[in-house]
């Protein structure tokens, strides 16, 4: 009945209410993207710097990436809004920020920046775990360090001599060897306030090999063995070249038989 009343009087404006609207597929694929990749506005002095992630990261990987980009240290910055920290530990999604809120990225001074604590609980392969609060800017290296005191057990001290590697696996990615568990800190894993769990695992590792090597291994073509190149058909080498033919020589005439004269007679 509302239908029919709105036609005979044709009122456009109350039947296109009636109908609801039907976006393009375009509108829907670029609504989806938005909805997945969020941006936050940072800004430090008088620049600014749209950084975008998924709903489900954290504040504190925003942190990781601002920095990369003003390159400063994260470990010496925090995020604030309005003039309140923000707690870096809580996803996008769950942060309270409003739509084209700016952030600020401000420094801290070096009193505050001691007392960015973490607490790290590290679950080893029997799956005990130890918990202890460092500062952000510690090596895992250092870290399994303080870790020996305290579990009175052999985490990366003297793994080399027993030819193993130490190796520490965060959420999806795995750190492992000496070198590189040396130059990771837990601000570089994005890791600067709160509690995260790191697992530890030693690996066995052959003679003579390291973390470089076996991936510099993985890559390089493997060499043919012994037993093939013998049974391999040897590469024939380019022969010299031949002197040309010489023509054959012309056959020696036939001998002809010497003809006898007789003396003349006396007569």
């Amino acid at each position: 009945r509302l239908r029919s009343s709105i036609a005979e009087n044709e009122d456009i404006t109350a039947l296109s209410a009636l109908q609801p609207l039907q976006p393009s597929h375009a509108q829907l694929i670029f609504c989806e993207k938005w909805a997945e990749m969020p941006s936050v506005q940072v800004e430090k002095g008088f620049q600014k710097k749209a950084i975008t992630g998924t709903p489900n990261e954290t504040l504190a990987e925003i942190l990781k990436k601002a920095c990369e980009h003003f390159k400063v240290d994260a470990a010496s910055h925090v995020l604030r809004h309005k003039k309140k920290d923000l707690d870096l530990t809580l996803s996008i999604r769950f942060a309270n920020l409003p739509a084209g809120a700016v952030v600020e990225l401000c420094e801290l001074n070096e009193a505050a920046a001691k007392k960015r604590l973490v607490l790290v609980a590290l679950q080893q392969e029997g799956g005990q775990r130890v918990q202890c609060e460092v500062e952000c800017s510690i090596t895992l290296s250092e870290l399994l360090q303080k870790f020996e005191n305290l579990c009175s057990a052999r985490l990366i001290t003297g793994t080399a001599d027993r030819g193993e590697v130490a190796r520490v696996i965060f959420m999806n990615k795995a750190m492992e060897g000496e070198e590189q568990l040396g130059s990771t800190t837990l601000v570089q894993l994005g890791i600067v306030s709160g509690s995260v769990l790191l697992k530890h695992s030693l690996v066995k590792q052959a003679a003579g090999a390291s973390a470089e090597g076996r991936a510099a291994a993985a890559v390089a073509p493997a060499e043919p063995s012994p037993a093939a190149m013998t049974d391999a058909p040897a590469a024939s080498t380019p022969a010299a070249p031949q002197p040309p033919a010489q023509p054959p020589a012309a056959p020696a005439p036939a001998e002809q038989p010497a003809m006898q004269i007789d003396p003349p007679s006396a007569d």
